[in-house]
């Protein structure tokens, strides 16, 4: 679980920096979102309902949306400038605008972010879950804590070891998927 959770994080980082656009500059939402669902899983783990059933279904759901982001801005519809077009000093964030001849689509920076926030929080709460279930069922907690950072770094190296052999974004999201079906 520590394994998976730790890849998943970091490769939703890198995936989103890359294909969600308006969130390139805020990929802490993925650590938060990130974070939130681990407590939340931990607080989870007495619960009868198990949510790692459910989460290679948000994985997908994330993804999709994410995709789905990417394609808009790929095709023209949706464009981020961080620039005042009255005046290129200043500059912000937070709006969307649509490209020349584009319809707007009414998509604000902040539902993006919500989705990406949303997405890791879910998907994150069902490994949280269920190593928080692991750790309650271990004998020695500090041997269990040992094993959970040696988890961590092994899903951060199995990651790096992917992401080096050039693989597409997509796959690096195939393992994952793989250990929670």
């Amino acid at each position: 679980a520590s394994l998976l959770l730790l890849y998943l994080e970091v490769a939703l980082l890198r995936w989103v920096g890359a294909y969600v656009p308006f969130a390139s500059f805020f990929t802490h939402h993925v650590l938060l979102g990130a974070l939130l669902g681990v407590s939340f899983g931990f607080f989870l783990t007495g619960r009868r309902e198990r949510l790692l059933t459910a989460s290679p279904w948000t994985l997908l759901g994330t993804l999709a949306a994410g995709a789905c982001f990417h394609v808009l801005h790929a095709e023209g519809l949706l464009t981020v400038r961080v620039e005042d077009p009255t005046d290129p000093e200043r500059i912000f964030f937070g709006t969307i605008w649509p490209s020349s001849g584009a319809r707007h689509l009414g998509l604000s920076i902040e539902v993006a972010l919500l989705v990406v926030f949303a997405g890791s929080t879910l998907v994150c709460a069902a490994l949280g879950q269920r190593l928080g279930a692991l750790f309650d069922s271990a004998r020695g907690k500090l041997v269990a804590y040992a094993v959970h950072l040696a988890g961590c770094v092994a899903g951060i190296l199995g990651f790096a070891c992917l992401s080096s052999t050039g693989a597409p974004p997509i796959a690096w999201f195939v393992p994952a998927l793989v250990l929670l079906g």
